[in-house]
């Protein structure tokens, strides 16, 4: 009699490969620094310069990765530097840049009628901070049709206002209202003109319409598509829709850090930088300085011509940044507003940290404690690499100083704020270099960096016993 093994595979067959974890931070990272290279292979090209002389690699590579990280510095003007070509070169990184490689890939899909696959959900969960997972089909969606309706309807108010108030010709109103809009939603900074904004610093529909779509790109799409489904003119909770706790702490965030700068700008430069301007002029040059610092990059006013106490100011807004799952970078707001909350919560003697009349899971309080850390470190790390790389860099006031530009440098570079005070296209190849590596390290995020060196311990098996430690 014979016994067969209840077994549908030879004994001898291979068994298969268990298949690896997925690592969504290092897929994030792999992605933006290929497009990075790509963005410096096309702009090495001679085809991308306007005098057919090729920009050198290290300046694509510069540009590019600005272009990618929508950070806005530059080395040069790119509007009399760069060809047709170069521009729709960096008007692409910068959208992708702004929507997010794996926002794009995940379209692409979508078009194609596949289904999301578990990887791809991870992989944009971790860009989007904590969406769910069953809701990211039409998250993404809504952030495609989302943008693309920013970005029409700011072409269309600044190409008609273009040609009508400037003159421009058809198609240069049309390729100007076009460039404009998408840098602004996508928070890049970039503009075809030498001094960026100054020479609209009257001009309240130009202001208007940028301010309004930096602001809109600097929210975060999870925020935006939290807002289009609250119906505020109708009456009772129910009907009108729940503002989630990420919504109403980053409106409400956002709105106390442009107030603060605003009262700054206008009780810091009311006679100085802002005093050649009428009262309404100060008042609309002061907001829009208010919401751009924090990861935009415009300036309708020189920033050499403003006194070191608002450029301090500014670094702070630079390093706190736009809100999670915006086109911006910083710390983000909603980090600085767990970080005030547990703050407050310790001074009060509260183990729970409450924010927005909820409870603030402990976990949220340690990954800001960390993001902050990291920020921090990065930014003190890559001044002091400045400070020995830039020795002999001349600055034009005695009083700003030779850090307190590399600071502002360093940090605008970290917050993909792209403002700067004059000294970028002076800085070594060493120094470009460290502002390069400091931008990939602002738009990918440090906790990011930080998980892919490191990895996830596995629960502890033994625990040690606990013992206090003075603090303070």
């Amino acid at each position: 009699m014979r016994i067969r093994l209840a077994s549908s595979a030879p004994l001898d067959a291979p068994r298969p490969r268990t298949r690896k974890n997925v690592n969504p931070s290092r897929i994030i990272v792999s992605t933006f620094a290929l497009a990075i290279l790509l963005g410096t292979a096309l702009l090495s090209l001679p085809a991308a310069a306007a005098g057919g002389a090729a920009l050198s690699w290290l300046d694509a590579l510069f540009l590019a990765t600005s272009a990618v990280c929508v950070t806005g510095m530059s080395l040069f003007d790119i509007g009399e530097t760069l060809s047709p070509f170069g521009t729709c070169v960096v008007l692409a990184l910068v959208q992708i840049g702004g929507l997010g490689i794996m926002t794009l890939s995940c379209s692409f899909l979508l078009l194609l009628g596949r289904r999301l696959c578990f990887r791809d959900q991870l992989v944009v969960k971790e860009s989007f901070d904590r969406c769910r997972i069953s809701s990211l089909r039409g998250l993404i969606t809504s952030i495609v049709l989302t943008t693309l309706a920013f970005e029409c309807a700011g072409a269309l108010v600044l190409g008609a206002h273009f040609r009508r108030a400037y003159d421009y010709a058809p198609l240069r109103a049309i390729s100007h209202g076009v460039f404009h809009s998408v840098s602004a939603f996508c928070n890049a900074g970039f503009t075809l003109y030498p001094t960026s904004l100054e020479r609209f610093n009257c001009d309240w529909v130009v202001l208007a319409t940028c301010g309004t779509l930096l602001v809109a790109g600097g929210l975060g799409f999870v925020v935006i598509h939290n807002l289009s489904g609250y119906r505020f003119w109708r009456r009772g909770h129910a009907a009108r829709g729940v503002l989630s706790m990420q919504t109403r702490t980053v409106l409400a965030t956002t709105g106390a850090l442009a107030a603060l700068m605003a009262a700054c700008v206008l009780g810091l430069e009311w006679n100085s930088a802002l005093g050649g301007f009428s009262v309404p002029g100060k008042l609309l040059n002061a907001l829009f300085h208010a919401v751009t610092p924090r990861s935009a990059g415009f300036h309708t006013v020189s920033m050499e011509a403003m006194g070191s106490p608002t450029l301090f100011v500014t670094i702070i807004m630079m390093f706190i940044g736009a809100s999670p799952g915006s086109t911006g970078g910083g710390i983000k707001t909603c980090t600085l507003a767990v970080l005030i909350a547990a703050s407050i919560a310790i001074l009060r003697g509260r183990e729970e940290v409450r924010l927005m009349k909820r409870s603030v899971e402990p976990r949220a309080v340690s990954e800001a404690i960390c993001v902050t850390f990291f920020a921090a470190l990065l930014v003190i790390l890559v001044c002091t690499l400045l400070l020995i790389t830039e020795r002999g860099l001349a600055t034009d006031s005695p009083e700003k100083g030779h850090l307190l530009c590399l600071l502002f440098e360093t940090v605008s570079a970290f917050g993909m704020a792209g403002l700067s005070t004059g000294i970028t296209p002076a800085l070594t190849a060493w120094g470009r270099i460290l502002l390069v590596l400091t931008m990939f390290a602002g738009r990918v995020g440090p906790l990011t960096l930080a998980l892919i060196i490191m990895r996830r311990e596995r629960p502890p098996v033994i625990h040690y016993p606990e013992e206090s430690i003075m603090i303070g």
